[in-house]
């Protein structure tokens, strides 16, 4: 539906994706309950385009589904990061009143899933200013590589343990206040958990999954903490009250209050035990996993942390069947996620609004623009007059402000229709990286007292660090294995014994990099660790296609978090750069040059230089 063919965009015309949802919803109208639009919007892996522009679309989606089946529910987009400014930038598109139920997907691990989750809610809460109901439409467990063609004991054991945590990461996620969670198959670097790779029956993980449901198909009541890092989660169901009990250490032994006859299940369904409770308790051992229980009667107290969402019908009708949908020079710099345009100072794009009517009514109006500060936004022909299920285009233009003393000069400007509740919000801002610094400064009096931190030479790769002293610091990956390309020294320990160091005075990072020897393909990124442990990442990449010198600017608004291996940060999800405690300069390879993975080479470079930059 576009002319260039890129699915990662929007529909060149939102009436042509009408008909698509339409005809889609025509045919599988029978086997469908509910719908997501889009998938992590948040990751250019899945969508190019703009904020307002999926805003546009997901209007146009509500609209159009829920005049064909009311009764169908429409998912919002999902994230695979917490992403706030970029949802912030959809919320002020008034894309929120056009779905029913939010909507984000995790891999964290199963002791912090639960924490993280319920700061997700938390965040979606405060954006959208409201409680919608909430589903984790993925989650998984990693498996760090395992291979799906292993049939070894050890990788049957491995499938086991990983089978064993499905439930606890699913619970975990339903009791921080996601009303539904959907465990999710795929093969990737991932997980082998796979229902598409047919030399790999998976079967313990369809056991759990099955198990799961058998025994919690109800509803959630609350959950116990015990001694020692135990935990358990109540489910009411037709049969009477259900438990599954976890720990975050094995064995562990926990004590339950129970009356009359109990049983205990394992995870993928097999029946531990059977019996009375004597003393009106349970002693409970757990060797390596979570189980279940069912008893008569449970009398430990449980309390639920979720809150109490808002019923879909129960929030007010705030939408129209006016959307604005703007479009600017596709060769625009956008920052996914923070949902912004970056401009160079006096730089000028040109665009198109279209005003589409999805009503079966007439409408006259005219679009007004908020007000811009320094910035010139201009509607050429802002009034209009629309029949019924008709579009509405006129240009628009944009000029970046030509003084670079204020810096970026972010603002929010709207588009809007005042006699209706459409709206369109653009977010601008001046390019860092093309304006003049104020201040260049080294993070580092010398380089040659720092340490930098590299893994383990593994089968797939040798890594190799060594200080050059005042020359700076010496990297090289040998890739010796077919596999994942991958390699991130980081930097966990100061000169002079300092625990932390503190950028919040300054807007970016700069590496100076002489790289030696490289292959096509390759691109580098900064991560940073909050003293808390939070990691963040920067969503600017470096590409370095062949050797040379490479200054690497890593500006902190691109900044987003990282669940893995990260600490909570929530609800903010913002990065605090008074109190980092870790830096790391990566690669990666663009998943465009697949050959890479299965060559041999090495990467070699220096670190002569580390700056941080005040614009």
């Amino acid at each position: 539906m576009r002319a260039d063919g890129n699915i990662r965009k929007v529909a060149d015309d939102l009436f042509a994706f009408e008909r698509m949802l339409s005809l889609l919803d025509e045919q599988l109208h029978p086997w469908i309950d509910s719908w997501e639009i889009f998938n992590e919007i948040n990751l250019r892996n899945f969508y190019e385009g703009t904020a307002w522009e999926y805003a546009a679309m997901q209007k146009v989606a509500y609209l159009t589904l829920k005049k064909r089946s009311p009764q169908k529910l429409i998912v919002g987009p999902s994230y695979s990061q917490p992403s706030p400014q970029l949802r912030d930038v959809l919320h002020r598109n008034g894309m929120d009143s056009y779905y029913d139920v939010a909507n984000f997907h995790t891999y964290a691990g199963v002791d912090s899933t639960m924490g993280y989750s319920a700061k997700f809610i938390e965040s979606t809460d405060q954006i959208t200013q409201t409680t919608l109901p909430v589903w984790c439409t993925e989650t998984g467990i990693e498996t760090h590589g395992l291979l799906a063609r292993d049939s070894s004991e050890e990788v049957v054991q491995k499938l086991h343990h990983h089978a064993t945590l499905v439930a606890p990461l699913m619970t975990n996620i339903n009791a921080a206040g996601a009303e539904k969670v959907f465990y999710f198959y795929w093969k990737s670097v991932f997980t082998f958990l796979c229902v598409l790779d047919r030399k790999f029956m998976a079967t313990e993980c369809y056991a759990a999954i099955a198990t799961l449901n058998r025994m919690l198909g109800g509803e959630y009541a609350g959950t116990h903490h015990y001694p020692d890092g135990a935990w358990a989660h109540r489910y009411d169901t037709s049969k009477g009250s259900r438990l599954i009990v976890c720990s975050k250490n094995y064995p562990a032994k926990v004590s339950l209050k129970i009356l009359g006859n109990y049983q205990v299940v394992a995870m993928t369904g097999e029946t531990i035990a059977s019996g009375k409770a004597v003393d009106g308790k349970l002693d409970l051992l757990l060797d390596d996993e979570a189980v279940y229980v069912a008893a008569d009667q449970i009398n430990d107290a449980f309390e639920s942390v979720a809150v109490v969402r808002r019923d879909v019908s129960e929030l007010p009708p705030q939408r129209s069947d006016l959307v604005i949908d703007v479009r600017l020079d596709s060769e625009a710099k956008y920052n996914i996620p923070m949902g912004m345009l970056e401009l160079n100072p006096g730089q000028r794009y040109d665009g198109l609004v279209h005003v589409y009517n999805f009503s079966d009514k007439p409408f006259s109006g005219k679009l007004n623009v908020s007000d811009a500060g320094q910035w010139h936004v201009k509607v050429l022909e802002p009034t209009f007059t629309l029949k019924p299920r008709e579009k509405y285009t006129t240009s628009i233009e944009l000029i970046a402000p030509s003084s670079t003393g204020s810096g970026v000069q972010m603002t929010d400007v709207q588009l809007i229709i005042p006699s209706s509740n459409s709206v369109a919000s653009l977010r601008l801002s001046l390019d860092r990286l093309h304006l003049p610094p104020q201040e260049v400064r080294p993070l580092f009096e010398s380089l040659k007292e720092l340490n930098w931190t590299v893994a383990k030479d593994s089968v797939l790769q040798t890594e190799t660090y060594r200080s050059l002293g005042d020359q700076g610091n010496f990297f090289k990956v040998d890739f010796i294995e077919n596999g994942h390309r991958m390699f991130w020294p980081v930097l966990k320990s100061f000169p002079n014994g300092k625990q932390l160091v503190d950028m919040s005075q300054f807007n970016a990072i700069s590496f100076d990099v002489d790289i030696k020897q490289i292959r096509p393909g390759t691109w580098y990124m900064c991560t940073f660790t909050e003293a808390n442990g939070a990691r963040y990442g920067s969503s600017t990449r470096i590409h370095c296609d062949q050797s040379g010198r490479y200054k690497m600017v890593f500006p902190f608004s691109s900044f987003v978090y990282l669940s893995n291996f990260s600490a909570f940060d929530g609800p903010q999800f913002t990065l605090d750069l008074d109190k980092i405690k870790a830096i790391g300069l990566g690669l990666n390879t663009n998943k465009k040059h697949t050959d890479n993975q299965s060559m041999q080479y090495s990467i070699e470079y220096i670190i002569d230089g580390i700056s941080l930059i005040k614009y």
